[in-house]
């Protein structure tokens, strides 16, 4: 897996092999997929990331 990201100091590239297994992500047509940071940690700790529960968080109103 190769992440790509911008920082005011310039590009970052990040890439990361496993040793078995395989990275559980469904790529696009293009082969690229555009993911929020919360995905990424998912996908790197290895969980699929269309199985995750995700619960709002409380919000006290105003």
């Amino acid at each position: 897996m190769k992440v790509l990201y911008f920082e005011p100091s310039g590009f970052c590239l990040w890439s990361k092999r496993l040793k078995r297994g395989q990275f559980q992500v469904r790529p696009s047509a293009s082969g690229q997929q555009a993911l929020t940071w919360t995905d990424l940690q998912l996908i790197l700790d290895g969980i699929e990331v269309e199985k995750a529960r995700r619960f709002k968080r409380y919000h006290h109103p105003s």
